[in-house]
């Protein structure tokens, strides 16, 4: 058994039978979503239950692993996108006291905390670099990517609307009324 995160081998060897497999699949997933890693393992215990004239075992394939993979994907996607649609149409930030600035800025510390998190933290975890991990998982890192993306550009645009609001304070509290000239 042999496992990288894009590559599968196993070698089996049957010496009842005087029979070997080896199979090699350009396919792999340190994550197991969905099931992932058992379609690996179900590939080469099917083809030895085959020689042995057993049925191969059934259960997901890799297309529906994808599929979910990829709904859970757009799920969060979609989920960023409105957030930020919402916020970029919203007028003014919050008007009032500590409570409701406190919602307002609390979502912008989850929006840089968890994109810094993700774009630091994933290579430490994989322990190689985003070059490495690309070449890997390159669907994995993408979505880590876009992900970290959206949240830096919503916490942008929230910070942009506090400094909006407080350029637009600044300016009503030193705007001192002129002489009129006679």
């Amino acid at each position: 058994l042999g496992e990288l995160p894009s590559l599968n081998a196993w070698m089996v060897l049957l010496p009842e039978t005087s029979q070997a497999v080896v199979v090699l699949i350009n396919a792999g997933t340190q994550f197991n979503i969905a099931g992932a890693t058992e379609v690996m393992s179900r590939i080469p215990t099917g083809v030895v239950q085959l020689l042995h004239g057993e049925p191969a075992p059934s259960g997901t394939s890799l297309t529906r692993v994808y599929i979910v993979f990829d709904a859970i994907v757009l799920l969060i996607v979609v989920g960023q996108v409105f957030a930020l649609t919402r916020l970029a149409r919203r007028g003014k930030p919050v008007r009032g006291g500590i409570l409701r600035s406190v919602m307002y800025l609390g979502p912008l510390v989850w929006e840089f905390g968890l994109a810094l998190a993700l774009l630091f933290g994933y290579p430490l975890l994989t322990g190689v670099g985003w070059r490495a991990n690309f070449t890997a998982t390159p669907d994995i890192v993408l979505v880590l990517l876009t992900v970290s993306l959206l949240w830096l550009v919503t916490g942008a645009v929230r910070v942009g609307k506090l400094l909006q609001k407080s350029r637009h304070r600044l300016m009503l509290e030193t705007d001192v009324p002129q002489p009129r000239s006679l």
